[in-house]
């Protein structure tokens, strides 16, 4: 895997950097590229979600509870991209 520089930014910052696929880290948040150039939302070391960054559409989404912290993370995608496909 291709080394990232990820920057690391203040929670109020998130919904930004989601919206414009950016790389980042947010205390145990971050979000990065794979190899398929998918945009990878992770918290801790859980996937969250899975998104093309050409089209916003999500591809995968983790919505089971977790910590308060995962459910900032959650909350955030869920307000930027539409999950309603992954949601019970």
């Amino acid at each position: 895997m291709k080394v990232q520089k990820v920057k690391t930014i203040k929670r109020d910052d998130v919904r930004e950097y989601l919206s414009e696929c950016k790389l980042f880290r947010s205390g145990t948040a971050y979000a990065i590229y794979d190899n398929n150039n998918t945009y990878i939302v992770m918290s801790y070391v859980t996937v969250i979600a899975r998104i093309d960054p050409n089209t916003h559409k999500v591809l995968e989404f983790d919505g089971k509870r977790y910590s308060s912290t995962t459910s900032f993370i959650q909350n955030a995608v869920r307000d930027v991209f539409d999950t309603s496909a992954f949601e019970n």
